[in-house]
């Protein structure tokens, strides 16, 4: 369990989140600084584009697909 702005969130036991649902950039920020990462722009980017690949599509992309389409912006 990880405790963000106060809200408790379920973990298992990797530390990967049990609901997606619970995902936010705060949770992704908590998780890289006890990571001890520092989150760019560029980061940013990658994770948002996932965010809304997988909500469109309902899995996450593969690296062929991740490639292309973020290498083409």
């Amino acid at each position: 369990m990880i405790n963000v702005n106060g809200r408790e969130i379920e973990t298992d036991a990797e530390g990967y989140l049990q609901t997606l649902d619970d995902w936010s950039e705060d949770v992704a920020s908590f998780l890289a600084e006890r990571d001890e990462l520092t989150l760019g722009d560029e980061h940013w980017q990658v994770l948002r584009w996932i965010r809304e690949y997988y909500s469109e599509y309902g899995t996450a992309p593969n690296l062929r697909i991740m490639s292309k389409t973020i290498g083409d912006s």
